[in-house]
């Protein structure tokens, strides 16, 4: 135990310093754990419902793959020159059948979308958007229904894009 000059003893008087440390320690180590909050963007690609298009037939009845399981955005530029925008966006979007499905499973895509557009009248001058991986139980219902759900991707993007012009 330490004793300060005084004799007193100094574990006593450092306990609330101490204490808040501690309490400093928790709060930063706590800070530096990411919350998984949905971004804008994440909640974009999830309102435009590509997981939708995703059916598989397994002989006697179609399994629905249609729920959105996770959006993750990796990568997302932004840039203007003058009155012209541009965007590019490279991301994950996994699917999962339903909780009432005969047979579950999922399938996940690494997507990439771009979009080039005008600030000023928000009319959309270009809009592609790619697969460029797939995974899952279900991986080759994606690489079948890949232009579907590519369409949908754009389809979805667009409105969303026109929901941000109004």
């Amino acid at each position: 135990m330490a004793i300060d000059p005084d004799g007193r003893s100094l574990a006593k008087d450092t306990l609330p310093l101490r204490f808040g440390v501690l309490l400093v320690a928790v709060i930063a180590l706590a800070a530096t754990v990411p919350a998984k909050a949905e971004t804008v963007l994440e909640r974009a690609v999830r309102e435009a419902e590509p997981c939708k298009a995703l059916k598989v037939n397994i002989g006697f009845t179609p399994i629905g793959i249609d729920n959105v399981e996770e959006v993750r955005i990796d990568t997302f530029q932004l840039s203007a020159d003058g009155h012209k925008g541009h965007a590019k966006l490279i991301g994950l979007l996994a699917c999962k059948t339903s909780e009432q499905a005969f047979l579950h499973g999922d399938a996940s895509a690494k997507i990439h979308v771009e979009a080039a557009f005008d600030l000023q009248s928000c009319e959309i001058a270009q809009l592609e958007a790619h697969i460029l991986e797939t995974g899952g139980r279900f991986k080759s219902a994606v690489d079948l229904l890949a232009r579907s759900i590519e369409k949908s991707l754009q389809d979805g993007m667009s409105s969303q894009i026109a929901k941000l012009c109004r």
